[in-house]
């Protein structure tokens, strides 16, 4: 009787060391799982610092494709200022974001999926790297315009970005701005009496289409009536009178 009692007393014994041993096997390699995935998106933004430092050093216009192994529960890629973040979905639940700092000023966006994937940088200016192949505004000169000089001086609107082609087409409103010239791929020159007789005084957002699906972030720009001002923004006071 009492040899039957250990023998059931030493197989609970051991089914409860074999499921503390189980519990404790999936744990570690779940640890080993999300630890390997920091690793590995550690070494993607360190990767990606490493190529656009290299890209800085270069002459402005220079371009280069860089390849980074993006894991699993990746939420975002933020590029601000000098700085690269990643955010990653934990097991738990929590996010993990990664941050480094590069030597230059970062613009642009990252479309990322998990895996391999080639992503392409371009050197604009002596102190900006932009990433991907989506054409980008970067500046617009004048941002704002009377009405009366539009009439009898129209200046010539500068449109300054980057990645623009021969076939990048500007536009305001969702309407085509068919007069316009083009000047290497950081420069549009748009005629504002073109602007005006497409949109009259109403503030708009200039962008640019290129095909056959790219579309540019977009700038303000306003022809206002000679008696008022300027909506377009200007860090966070409204432009007013004459060309700004």
């Amino acid at each position: 009787m009492k040899k039957a009692q250990l023998s059931t007393e030493l197989l609970f014994l051991i089914g409860g060391l074999v499921i503390i041993s189980l519990v404790l096997f999936f744990y570690a390699a779940k640890q080993i799982n999300e630890t390997h995935k920091i690793a590995k998106a550690e070494d993607a933004v360190s990767h990606l610092v490493e190529k656009v430092n290299e890209l800085a050093s270069l002459n402005t216009g220079t371009k280069d494709s860089i390849w980074i192994d993006i894991p699993s529960k990746v939420l975002e890629v933020r590029l601000s200022g000098k700085y690269i973040s990643l955010v990653l979905l934990l097991g738990n639940g929590e996010q993990y974001i990664m941050t480094k700092e590069t030597l230059t000023t970062l613009v642009g966006t990252v479309d990322f999926s998990m895996g391999l994937q080639q992503l392409y940088a371009t050197k604009i200016n002596d102190t900006t790297v932009k990433i991907g192949t989506e054409p980008m505004l970067l500046e617009i000169t004048p941002q704002c315009v009377s009405e009366s000089d539009a009439i009898n001086r129209p200046p010539l609107v500068t449109v300054l970005g980057a990645d623009l082609t021969p076939n990048s087409m500007p536009m305001a409103l969702g309407s085509p701005l068919l007069e316009y010239s083009y000047e290497t791929v950081a420069t549009l020159f748009i005629p504002s009496e073109s602007i005006y007789s497409t949109i009259g005084t109403s503030p708009a957002e200039i962008s640019v289409s290129t095909p056959p699906d790219l579309q540019s972030n977009s700038l303000c720009f306003h022809i206002y009536p000679t008696d008022g001002s300027c909506s377009c923004l200007d860090g966070g006071d409204v432009s007013s009178g004459g060309d700004t």
